[in-house]
């Protein structure tokens, strides 16, 4: 409840001017500002440094305490609450900065050595300080004004061979690069020397000892020089990155000679402690392929990104490469020749060499890839204008093809390179079409199989009517039934013609089961005549739906001894047998050998058949049924439902796999049980969205949390609902301030911040205690948001 009513008031300041959050803030009753303040705030901006301020200036104890409380212990937070609340006048607060996991080391020598509370250490810290083993604690302490905790410090916290901790840095080099053997029970019981390797914690605790803000400039180089003889561990070099006292020179040598798989996690950490920025890492960091490939993983998670400040920086990034590369693919070619050749320099360096590269008239080999995965090339060829990327691959490829035979050098391609990191860094659409135009059939099987999503990718692919791509499709990823059935059946997604199109053997062999999610009776749907009937063979308790879609697809093709080898089974030893009502249904016209008489005897069953799984508690028949099932009579739906209430799992059933169902039967469906079909429906049309944003909440509770609806991202990011509709329609008014979380969907959150703030300022301007009524009533009001605005306007008139 508290995370809860804390993230409702985080949601509502975000959306506020600054001045007017601080100020709700602290008119705020004290139990509900401690209650917020221990949820946390906004991670980044000028929200959150007013905040800090405000609460280290004018916050009461408690406030303080929940505030530190909030921090949290993971490298990408935010220590500014720590840092800010080091000199409280309250002993507890100090008490809680120095024992928080976020304290570093200077942090905590300075409020032992020279703070303004130095030599009159809290009560609780102190008998801490002298009781504890931890050398994170104690390392700082052995410099601290009390005699005490100063002697317990030096007596517990020693250096190697038992000497006091060193503070030079070849000593400090040479320690930190000294192993320490790991605890390895289970290579104990084996009779297994334990593993060497530094432990993160004595790294750490080494660290807290060694008194590195005393160091000069001059000494910083020193120990770059040092790791870049023999280089440090990626723990330690992030460590000693990220150090407060660390000079940006420093860092950035640190940075050069780290190991490669560490770069990522070694930059982040030098960013989120203020050792570097990223306009840093573009100008100065090297090797380029390591600073790309940082970019590119930075920019998949939007609230690192807010946080760490790097949306300035991109914009950098992407005129640089624009205005160096361009649209001319020698300068496109030249890029991936040098990255391929682990070029050492910056990206600046990197963009220019590419250029002298391009110019030369001679062809030169592009290198074979090294690295397992990923593509900073793929990166910058995602900030390439977006109106010259469709004919920048085919023209990359052809120099490529051509340098290739040149030097009699292995063929390469930009698709083959793209594919090293699709799933890193969604492309743009021009680059979507130029990956098209060159890709071979063996890439765009890869593709469908690693990274196709529902959508337009899927879509594009699927129009393609390649038999290998419609089968990685298939068996890779969870596509809708409907489309299943069309890719088993070999009806072709540019005529609409069925058989036109042969089956990949992974679809057509029964002695390899389909992957994952798929029942394998489903290739009763092929049109290969063999595989039919092996699959109507292969199992013993097969559903009737799955026997009735064989023995119909056999009778299609023509193969009415088949249908009837099968129906007239009585021996369960070998497979299934046949459902009574379906060889009773075919035992006449199987006999006289009339196909059309079959086919209808078929359609009669099936729809029987469907009349009765709707009445049944267990949907699993049901949804057998619909995934077999092209157009099943769906007026017998609302007829049943007239009829007697049908059960809210068969509904959810009957809303998943109806693509075509009828709009009428959409509303009744959504009317009858909204929270099970709206996900599955809201999203079809306008008229069915804004019916769900009626009659559903916005948001759904899960362990004690709320989330958005799932129907309602959909429908935004399909353009059947937009976010100002969401925002003067959508109930509980809570809900409308909670949905969609920045973390979660940057672009939706955007424009519900943007109709949020513009419904407010149609209703404004407003009091901070109008304010403060609308976040004490947001929890629980049942209305509209635009209603509680009215409501707190309102309440608060004089």
């Amino acid at each position: 409840m508290i995370r809860r009513h804390s993230d409702l008031l985080r949601d509502l300041a975000t959306r506020l001017p600054v001045e007017d959050a601080v100020g709700l803030l602290a008119r705020l009753p004290a139990a509900e500002r401690h209650r917020a303040l221990a949820g946390g705030l906004p991670d980044w901006g000028e929200l959150r440094e007013a905040v800090v301020r405000w609460v280290a200036a004018h916050g009461d104890a408690a406030s303080q305490l929940a505030a530190i409380g909030a921090v949290p212990q993971y490298r990408f937070s935010r220590r500014d609450f720590v840092v800010a609340l080091a000199d409280a006048a309250d002993p507890g607060v100090r008490t809680a900065v120095y024992l928080h996991p976020e304290a570093d080391p200077v942090l905590r020598r300075r409020m032992l050595t020279d703070g303004p509370y130095a030599h009159s250490v809290p009560d609780t810290l102190r008998k801490t300080l002298l009781a504890t083993r931890s050398r994170h604690l104690l390392g700082p302490a052995r410099d601290a004004a009390d005699p005490a905790i100063a002697r317990r410090a030096a007596g517990f916290v020693r250096g190697p061979r038992f000497q006091p901790p060193p503070r030079t840095p070849k000593a400090v080099h040479a320690w930190l690069t000294m192993a320490v053997p790991q605890r390895n029970d289970a290579g104990k019981r084996a009779g297994l020397p334990p593993r060497l390797g530094p432990r993160a914690r004595r790294v750490r605790a080494r660290l807290a000892a060694s008194a590195l803000e005393l160091w000069t400039a001059a000494d910083w180089q020193e120990l770059a020089a040092l790791h870049r003889e023999r280089p440090l561990d990626a723990m330690t070099t992030s460590r000693l990155a990220g150090h407060p006292a660390c000079p940006a020179h420093a860092a950035l040598e640190l940075l050069r000679y780290a190991p490669p798989a560490g770069f990522f996690e070694i930059a982040t950490h030098a960013i989120v402690s203020g050792t570097l920025t990223w306009d840093d890492l573009r100008r100065h960091a090297v090797p380029a392929d390591a600073v790309l490939r940082t970019f590119a993983a930075q920019s998949l998670t939007a609230d690192r990104r807010a946080v760490l400040g790097t949306t300035e920086t991109t914009k950098h990034l992407v005129e640089q490469v624009r205005s160096r590369v361009g649209d001319d693919p020698r300068r496109w070619w030249a890029l991936l020749v040098l990255l391929r050749r682990e070029f050492t320099g910056t990206i600046g360096e990197l963009l220019d060499a590419a250029v002298a590269l391009a110019a030369q008239p001679d062809n030169v080999a592009c290198p074979a890839a090294t690295e397992p995965a990923g593509s900073p090339w793929t990166f910058l060829l995602s900030l390439a204008a977006p109106e010259s990327a469709v004919a920048l691959v085919p023209a990359i490829a052809e120099i490529l093809s051509t340098s290739a035979a040149a030097t009699d050098g292995e063929p390469e391609t930009p698709a083959a390179e793209m594919l090293r990191t699709w799933a890193l860094q969604p492309m743009p659409a021009g680059v979507v079409d130029g990956f098209f135009a060159t890709a071979s059939v063996c890439q765009l099987v890869t593709l469908a199989q690693r990274f196709a999503r529902l959508g337009a990718l899927t879509d594009r692919l699927l129009r393609l009517d390649e038999p290998a791509v419609n089968a990685a499709l298939l068996t890779s990823h969870h596509l809708p039934a409907h489309i299943r059935r069309r890719v088993l059946s070999g009806t072709s997604f540019a005529t609409g013609r069925p058989g036109s199109l042969a089956l990949d053997s992974s679809l057509t062999d029964t002695t390899r089961p389909l992957p994952g999610w798929h029942d394998s009776n489903i290739r009763v749907l092929t049109h290969n005549v063999t595989t039919i009937a092996e699959a109507l063979r292969a199992r013993r308790n097969l559903r009737v739906a799955y026997q009735l879609a064989g023995c119909r697809r056999l009778v299609e093709l023509g193969h009415l001894e088949l249908a009837a080898s099968f129906t007239a089974r009585t021996e369960r030893a070998h497979g299934a047998l046949p459902h009574p009502a379906l060889a009773e249904a075919l035992r006449r016209p199987l006999a006289v050998g009339d196909r059309g008489a079959a086919l209808d005897a078929l359609r009669t069953l099936a729809d029987n058949l469907f009349r009765r799984f709707l009445t049944l508690p267990d949907p699993e028949e049901l949804e057998a049924f619909l995934e077999v099932e092209d157009a099943p009579d769906w007026a017998v739906v609302a007829e049943e439902m007239r009829v007697r209430p049908l059960s809210p799992d068969i509904l959810a059933v009957l809303a998943e796999h109806g693509h075509d169902i009828p709009d009428d039967l959409a509303r009744l469906l959504l009317t009858t049980a909204p929270d099970r079909c709206a996900p599955h429906l809201a999203h079809r049309s306008t008229e069915l969205a804004r019916l769900a944003l009626d009659i559903t909440p916005l948001s759904q509770e899960n362990s004690g949390r709320r989330f958005p609806a799932p129907w309602l991202a959909p429908c935004l990011e399909k353009g059947v609902l937009s976010a100002a509709e969401v925002v003067a329609r959508g109930r509980p008014a809570g809900s409308v301030l909670r949905a969609f979380p920045a973390q979660v969907n940057p672009h939706l959150r955007a424009d519900m911040d943007a109709a949020i703030r513009d419904l407010m300022a149609r209703h404004g301007p407003f009091t901070v205690d109008a304010l403060q009524v609308v976040a004490v009533l947001a929890e629980d009001f049942a209305g509209t948001f635009a209603e509680l605005l009215d409501t707190a306007i309102a309440a608060t008139a004089s």
